[in-house]
This record gives structure tokens, C-alpha cells and sequence, in this order.
């Protein structure tokens, strides 16, 4: 039995953590209630009805991912380099809290409820996209307030070292 394009997910451990990135907008927003919300349950009602079905299903969910140091660098593993985001959506971190993470579905799962082809789309919408680390829920999620660390100085080689 070939599975190579088979339908069945490949189901992996839960990961330790669960994470969600955001920009400062949303960062003064969340500080509050330390809730995500699905974009839709945020908006003025109806104003989704005139969006493409894939931004209706998009804005369903709230989007979570197991990789855990994401930067402007490495922002397409998640999808947040999109010319359309106006914001630095990687500048602030937030881990979902224990109790709500065994909630969160794994894309590899939930993508079986969506058409096949704006499943494909969203998976195809880069070259550095992992699907493979994105969790979704379409509840409210407690999440903390968890800082990015700054990164280590770089090390001084060659003629630098010597001054």
C-alpha cells in the first residue's frame, strides 16, 4: 500500500510547548486577558461575509506553532512574511498555557476538514513554509506572555578579535 499521497496524518508527540506570535498591536491587546481569540470572534459580525472562503476559515482559527524562536529571518516557517501583514507579527512570543494545549489540533489533522484546494494553497503560500508545526483552535486559548531571547553577541574573529 503506497502512502506517499495518502489522506491518513502522520501523528506526532505532542510538543512540550505550543507557542503564537504577534505584533505590538496585538501584544497590548492580549496583555489584557492573556486570551487568542480566532480573528473572526474579534471583528464587527458580517464583516467576514464578503471575504474569499479561505479568509473566512483562516480567520476560524487561532493559530499556534511548536517552533519556539521565530524571527523576521525565519517568519515564513509560520506564514507571517506576507506583504499583506503591515506589522512585525514575530516581535512578541506568547506560550499557550499546559491546561489548554492538549485542546489545540494539529494542522496535519484539522486540514482534513478543509477543501483540499485552499488546504493546498495555504501549505503552498511559500518556500519556507512547515505545516507540520502548526496547531489550531477555535476557542479562546490562555496563553503567557513568554520573551523572545535577545541573541548572544557574535563572537569576534580574525583582525576583530584583536581589537
Amino acid at each position: 500500500m503506497d502512502i506517499t499521497n495518502s489522506k491518513v496524518p502522520v501523528l506526532r508527540a505532542r510538543p512540550e510547548h505550543l507557542y503564537t506570535y504577534t505584533c505590538s498591536h496585538a501584544h497590548d491587546a492580549i496583555g489584557g486577558s492573556g486570551l487568542i481569540r480566532p480573528l473572526k470572534d474579534l471583528l464587527v459580525t458580517n464583516v467576514l461575509d464578503n471575504q474569499d472562503e479561505a479568509t473566512r476559515l483562516i480567520a476560524s482559527y487561532g493559530w499556534f506553532t511548536s517552533l519556539n524562536n521565530i524571527s523576521r529571518y525565519s517568519a515564513g516557517m509560520i506564514g507571517l512574511n506576507k506583504i499583506s501583514l503591515k506589522c512585525n507579527r514575530w516581535e512578541y512570543r506568547y506560550r499557550v498555557a499546559s491546561r489548554f494545549a492538549g485542546k489545540l489540533v494539529p494542522w496535519t489533522v484539522e486540514r482534513l476538514t478543509w477543501p483540499e484546494h485552499i488546504a493546498q494553497a495555504l501549505e503552498t503560500d511559500g518556500p519556507d513554509l512547515e505545516p507540520s508545526s502548526w496547531y489550531m483552535s477555535r476557542g479562546p486559548v490562555q496563553v503567557f506572555y513568554d520573551p523572545i531571547p535577545a541573541p548572544a553577541p557574535a563572537k569576534k574573529t580574525g583582525w576583530a578579535a584583536l581589537t
